[in-house]
């Protein structure tokens, strides 16, 4: 019986599609999720703090428009990241969860900075359910759709590029967002 399963199991790594879902989107993406999540958790607590606020040479308006911007990214990225690995590996979406969920326990456990909660890495994992959750329902998206999402995540950008809060990885992910569309 357990040979059975191994050979059904392995069958399914015959494809491309589960090492991408697993090794080219969920692990990487990951990664940058958790990064992002904390630059969104960093944008509010600068903005609700007058002094920090004050030091980042950004307005109360200024600012809530880059955490606006940031926290929409945050769930586009997220939500279409979920989207991918849940319609590229459909059977085989445990294997992706857990390279998801690997660095998120490693970095949980050695994350220090007081003045944010652990849990502020993990903001992305609601949307990333949730498209994960689509991806299974539906295994593609209308090219409608997909160029609507893809327009919109580019100019929630526009906003922290010209403030100068961009990030080394935003372009890279940007294109990865077009690709995927």
């Amino acid at each position: 019986m357990l040979s059975l399963v191994f050979r059904r199991e392995a069958a399914l790594w015959k494809s491309w599609r589960p090492w991408l879902a697993g090794f080219g989107v969920a692990l990487p993406s990951s990664f940058l999720l958790m990064g992002f999540s904390l630059s969104v958790s960093r944008s509010y607590l600068t903005l609700r703090c007058p002094e920090l606020l004050q030091k980042s040479s950004l307005t109360p308006g200024s600012g809530s428009l880059v955490l606006l911007c940031q926290a929409l990214l945050l769930i586009g990225w997220s939500w279409t990241g979920g989207f991918v690995v849940g319609s590229l590996s459909r059977r085989t979406l445990w294997v992706s969860t857990l390279l998801c969920y690997s660095p998120c326990l490693f970095c949980l456990s050695r994350f220090r900075v007081e003045s944010l909660s652990r849990f502020c890495l993990l903001l992305f994992l609601l949307p990333a359910i949730w498209g994960v959750h689509q991806g299974l329902r539906i295994s593609r998206m209308k090219l409608i759709w997909a160029i609507a999402l893809a327009i919109t995540v580019t100019a929630l950008m526009l906003p922290g590029w010209s403030s100068g809060a961009h990030h080394w990885w935003a372009p890279s992910r940007w294109t990865l967002d077009w690709v995927l569309c």
